[in-house]
């Protein structure tokens, strides 16, 4: 695997296993600001099934296959999306800024050139 999806790899285990901490109270991430947020446990069930689609597209990348690359495409995506929607511009003076910084580049490990062309032509 090219170097870019070996990061990519990392970067979405990473991900998962800080979402699952954070549901557990452990961790820089108190899982529990969504809940008061999103109320009734809806913030924590988007974090534990984003946390395991973030386990198992690191999974699914590693044993070369095409949906775990769209799956962490999909999900990194949405995090960034999310962020900037909730957050806006606001973003970079936040507290998040940094765990947003990875978000970016687990999306551009995802989408660059020698990552796309290696899950192109070789993943199942």
């Amino acid at each position: 695997m090219p170097q870019t999806l070996q990061i990519a790899v990392f970067l979405l285990y990473f991900n998962g296993a800080f979402g699952f901490l954070g549901l557990l109270g452990i961790g820089f991430f108190n899982a529990w600001a969504l809940t008061q947020r999103w109320g009734n446990g809806l913030g924590l069930l988007a974090m534990f099934v984003s946390s395991a689609v973030y386990v198992f597209a690191g999974l699914a990348i590693a044993n070369e296959q095409k949906r775990g690359w769209a799956a962490g495409v999909a999900v990194a995506g949405g995090a960034v999306a999310l962020s900037l929607l909730v957050l806006g511009p606001s973003i970079l003076i936040s507290s998040y800024v940094i765990s947003f910084m990875f978000d970016v580049a687990l999306v551009v490990a995802l989408l660059h050139p020698m990552s796309r062309n290696h899950q192109r032509i070789w993943f199942v």
